[in-house]
């Protein structure tokens, strides 16, 4: 099949959206088909995301009067300075004046702006599809990945052109609990107006299927369930770029901490009090965490490349997961997790967090609940584990959940879905 995909959020930008489809399209392609990728030339001083896979067509557009001046401006003045830089659209954390500047304008445009700024990608990624039309190009299928919205809105007008089926990848809900609070019933209604003209919709979770079936009365047999997975082909490393220490219990969290969603302060304080324990938090922290600060034994790493993260959660004596307040979603960092084959640390708000049961059904670690008493009771633990050199004990980190929860998987099920809604089409 020729398929196409429209991600705003590609290698090299690094997120969450952007290694999803990276791994799904390099999967499309080693499987036969021709696959083609509609995406932003955003330039990075520092290339976390690996490159993209070399039988994956990637056409560029520029992103924007806003966005991409504020790129290219970044990148000037990261030529003029020694040692570590990103673009402001990788940032997650503050590092200057200049990028206060940005973050305010870029505040205030979002709200001007529905569904957001990225939207001003949108004429430029349309002369993409004019290009590649006057070639003669015609795709089988077309996906757009959500967020940002552009990517629906981009995707409905390559279903128009060319008379094919068009698949939303929602990934999370458009109307969410995070949504700016001024714009929830906006965001509902356009969640319900890209659902009548999408012929299929993708998202992450079983719950998310069920919430938009209750809330649209969406079809059920129009949306398919495709979480994050992990690389099976993937093998264990000689060595981790983060330094672990022997004589210490390794903890390793990878990803990014929220101060309103994903904040783990009962269980920061809980290691912060030991001098056993070496808490490594790779990636960035969107608030305030006064324990990181206070705590010569929490180390924030800052941002890895993704190819180094990985390593250091095969390395690590100890995963640390944190489940989201929200359950309509869940970090697709535990999918890594389970591909690393070590222990897991989740902890969870809520009894129905989705992780959860993962967790304990496959056997690769323990459900804490987020407090002072439990977390303290946790670590307690672990670090008799550890000195008795039973941390593993009772654990499966032999099976490889490839089958299940790889990218080659995800992307089997991708194809069966891709057919289905063709049929229909027809």
């Amino acid at each position: 099949m020729n398929i196409l995909v429209i991600a705003y959020e590609f290698p090299p930008i690094c997120s969450a959206q952007s290694l999803r489809w990276h791994y799904l399209t390099a999967e499309l392609a080693a499987m036969g088909h021709c696959v083609r990728v509609i995406t932003t030339d955003f330039r990075v001083g520092c290339n976390l995301a690996p490159a993209p896979d070399s039988r994956v067509d990637v056409v560029r557009g520029f992103p924007g009067l806003f966005m991409g001046t504020a790129n290219r401006l970044e990148q000037r003045l990261a030529a003029g300075r020694s040692g570590h830089s990103r673009a402001f659209s990788q940032s997650g954390r503050d590092e200057g004046g200049l990028e206060r500047i940005y973050r305010i304008s870029r505040k205030a445009l979002d709200q001007i702006v529905f569904p957001d700024l990225r939207s001003e990608w949108y004429p430029f990624a349309a002369r993409v599809v004019r290009r590649l039309a006057r070639t003669g190009y015609r795709p089988d299928i077309v996906i757009g990945s959500h967020e940002p919205a552009v990517d629906l809105q981009l995707g409905f007008a390559v279903k128009s052109r060319f008379d094919v089926p068009f698949l939303a990848d929602f990934g999370d809900p458009i109307d969410t609990v995070y949504s700016p609070r001024w714009r929830r019933r906006l965001d509902r209604r356009y969640e319900a107006y890209v659902l009548s003209r999408a012929d299929g919709v993708i998202v992450t979770l079983g719950s998310v299927r069920s919430l938009l079936e209750t809330r649209h009365a969406y079809p059920r047999d129009r949306i398919e369930v495709i979480p994050q997975g992990f690389d099976h082909r993937r093998s264990a490393p000689a060595t981790s770029v983060v330094p672990f220490a022997a004589d210490h219990l390794n903890i390793l969290f990878t990803g990014t901490l929220y101060e309103s969603f994903r904040n783990p302060t009962a269980f920061l304080d809980a290691v912060g009090g030991r001098s056993d324990v070496v808490l490594w938090i790779a990636g960035n922290l969107v608030g305030e965490f006064p324990a990181v600060a206070r705590n010569e034994n929490i180390r924030l790493l800052g941002s890895l490349a993704h190819t180094g993260a990985l390593d250091a959660q095969a390395s690590a004596d100890v995963l640390l997961s944190i489940g989201n307040r929200q359950l309509e979603q869940i970090p697709g960092k535990i999918y890594e997790y389970f591909g690393s084959r070590r222990p897991i640390l989740h902890l969870y708000s809520d009894e129905s967090d989705p992780t959860c049961e993962l967790v304990k059904r496959l056997r690769c670690g323990w459900n804490v609940k987020e407090g002072a008493r439990t977390c303290g009771a946790m670590v307690e633990n672990l670090v008799a584990r550890w000195r008795e050199g039973s941390l593993e004990h009772g654990l499966d980190l032999v099976s490889d959940h490839a089958g299940q929860f790889s990218w080659h998987a995800r992307a089997e099920r991708l194809v069966h879905f891709i057919g289905s809604r063709k049929s229909a089409y027809r």
